[in-house]
């Protein structure tokens, strides 16, 4: 059971299930035999089986598309945990993720919301330099009252056309364990060479930079405007274009100390 939905997983080789577990978002929790509504089948020879002919490959089906075939078990893994995270961010009822950056500063949550190539992940990897704590690289997940849980995959560090994923704790940084309520949100994207920054927004815009980068929000609009509502009612809103991502990230720190 992973955030209210049944997601099945089935092997060709009972040793594949710890690698494959580790892929699985924080929170879940097994459930009884029943009816999934997505299940993940992985065939092939895992991490450094022998080459034989026809297990070459390692093969990863979603019910019954072929999602990937790679003889790389990492490619896999990875590619697992992308399709099982959106799958969850797009479904699930009972929770609300918003594609975003978040850290914890003293018992409130930073939100970053945006989209891939928008610069959240370089802001939330300075914001972890300062000391904040890392709670996601890649979706805000709220509950029912608009708190804030962490959703802790490594950090996907850009360096010029590669990604790196590097882990919170490899960066000295501590993960968040408890939930927050919302502090600031902060509409930015990076341009280089840019330093006049942050200019203060309404919560209409902060409301409607969220809603941008929700993914069920045209599914499940009353659940996304109910949430949201609650969980931006007390928060700040700064956006603009911003420079580089440690002035940026010294700049938010002096916001919520004067907060």
């Amino acid at each position: 059971m992973i955030f209210g939905l049944r997601v099945g997983i089935r092997v060709s080789a009972p040793e594949f299930l710890d690698s494959l577990v580790s892929c699985f978002p924080l929170g879940w929790k097994p459930a009884p035999p029943a009816m999934a509504e997505r299940i993940y089948s992985v065939i092939g020879r895992g991490v450094a089986g022998p080459q034989k002919p026809g297990r070459r490959f390692n093969f990863l089906f979603v019910n019954a598309q072929q999602l990937v075939r790679t003889p790389n078990w990492e490619e896999l893994c990875e590619a697992l945990e992308s399709d099982l995270d959106f799958y969850v961010a797009r479904t699930t009822r009972t929770w609300l993720f918003v594609h975003a950056g978040v850290v914890g500063w003293k018992g409130r949550a930073v939100v970053i919301p945006g989209r891939s190539h928008s610069g959240k992940t370089t802001l939330v990897q300075a914001l972890l330099e300062t000391g904040a704590t890392y709670y996601s690289d890649e979706f805000a997940v709220f509950d029912q009252e608009g708190r804030v849980h962490a959703f802790p995959r490594a950090l996907s560090v850009r360096s010029n056309a590669t990604a790196t994923r590097i882990p919170a704790a490899q960066l000295g940084a501590q993960t968040g364990s408890i939930s927050l309520p919302v502090g600031l949100v902060i509409l930015t994207r990076y341009k280089p060479g840019v330093r006049l920054w942050p200019k203060v927004l309404s919560v209409g815009e902060g409301m409607l930079g969220l809603l941008q980068n929700t993914l069920a929000a045209r599914r499940y609009p009353e659940l996304a405007f109910t949430i949201l509502e609650r969980a931006i009612c007390q928060a700040q809103v700064l956006g603009g274009t911003r420079g580089e991502a440690l002035e940026t990230a010294r700049l938010i720190v002096r916001r919520l100390e004067q907060a």
